[in-house]
């Protein structure tokens, strides 16, 4: 199985994210599901395991 990654870069508010739903199959938003960190814990693999995904982190 191939994998692998994109890091979509831009100011804010320009579409990455909205660019970036159009390709993932799901999305993980790693700041705010409180079920992460617990996950990351057990089982790290699981979070990033499956079907092309958006993973998200909202940055100040």
């Amino acid at each position: 199985m191939l994998r692998g990654g994109v890091l979509i870069k831009g100011p804010k508010a320009c579409g990455k994210t909205e660019t970036a739903k159009r390709f993932a199959k799901s999305i993980l938003q790693v700041d705010s599901d409180p079920q992460v960190p617990v996950v990351m814990k057990i089982n790290p693999g699981m979070l990033l395991s499956g079907e092309t995904r958006l993973t998200k982190r909202e940055h100040e």
